[in-house]
């Protein structure tokens, strides 16, 4: 039904140009140009997406990415069509069995992660359950999300991203006592009560792999005021504050946060290991870095260097911190 009205809607839009063309050579002319090869520039825009890992995107860059799903998402409609009137075609009952599989497993579209209400309905419309499966989105970024209740569903996630999402703490706070399991699963945990319990207790039974928090000696970076004058530079001032960081061009714009706020962006964004916040101020800054895309081996020692000539020091050390202990189940 959907596919009809969409297809009317094309017929009327060229109609009102005065292009007459019927609903048949419309789907005509979109299958024989629907598969095309993705745009160099389009890759690049992609992974500038995937690495931002949650850092506001620019809306150029999101329009793009929605443009390229909505083509991806028409390719796989008229599979499904096809398959439908396959299936029709071979069992009058097979009707009823193609909209179940279809209802149970919509929450898997990747059109929907990209849609907060579509997320929402998914978590209220699918059957209460707990479910994680080998992903059907290899070629995209980790994506997820959860509401109020602490239901949640996700795509494309490895297993130290899952634990993330059911212990609340970065894979930087992470210590193993041996390698997890390797691959990428698409998961949904939407039970009225206790999801974020039942979601850790699935990763048991199916991974056997249970955490708790613990401090032990880690490696981590600690943040230190160096140059307390220098600070002045970067206090900030911005009425609209934003964070952002380009993988592309090698650049990050951290605005109006705490030190605190530019630990967390440094753990999470660059350096993969816990930074501790030990300046022992309270105001607001402004930060802007820059690294080399083309040399990664340089970045960590960039970052450093900018930081010190904002009066601030970025210090490598080994100390007992909080971490979260993933252990095999005995």
């Amino acid at each position: 039904m959907r596919v009809s009205r969409a297809l009317e809607k094309l017929r009327k839009f060229f109609a009102k140009r005065g292009v007459a063309l019927s609903g048949a050579a419309i789907t005509g002319a979109i299958s024989a140009n629907s598969v095309q090869a993705a745009p160099v520039a389009l890759a690049k825009t992609i992974s500038a997406v995937a690495m931002a890992k949650g850092a506001a995107a620019g809306t150029a860059t999101l329009t793009l990415v929605k443009g390229a799903l909505k083509i991806m998402a028409w390719t796989k409609m008229k599979t499904a069509v096809v398959v439908g009137v396959c299936v029709l075609l071979m069992a009058g009952a097979a009707e009823v069995t193609v909209k179940q599989i279809v209802g149970n497993d919509s929450w898997r579209s990747i059109l929907h992660f990209y849609s907060q209400s579509a997320m929402l309905a998914d978590l209220d419309k699918t059957p209460p359950q707990v479910t994680i499966l080998p992903t059907i989105h290899p070629d995209w970024g980790a994506m997820w999300w959860s509401d109020k209740a602490g239901r949640r569903l996700g795509m494309n996630s490895s297993v130290t991203n899952l634990l993330f999402y059911a212990y609340g703490e970065l894979p930087s706070r992470m210590t193993f006592s041996e390698a997890v399991p390797a691959g990428k699963y698409d998961f949904i945990a939407n039970l009225p009560q206790g999801s974020a319990e039942a979601f850790r207790q699935k990763i048991k039974e199916q991974f056997g792999l249970v955490a708790h928090i613990d401090t032990v000696n880690a490696d981590v970076w600690v943040l230190k005021i160096g140059d307390p004058e220098k600070l002045k530079t970067i206090t900030s001032k911005k009425a609209r504050p934003h964070s952002e960081i380009d993988g592309v061009k090698g650049t990050s714009t951290i605005e109006d946060k705490p030190f605190s706020g530019l630990a967390d962006a440094l753990e999470g964004w660059f350096l993969h290991a816990p930074v501790l916040d030990q300046t022992g101020f309270s105001g607001r800054y402004d930060f802007a870095l820059q690294w080399n895309v083309h040399d990664r081996s340089t970045r960590t020692r960039m970052i450093v260097d900018e930081l010190h000539q904002v009066g601030l020091e970025l210090i490598p050390t080994n100390m007992p911190v909080e971490m979260l202990v993933v252990e095999k189940v005995k």
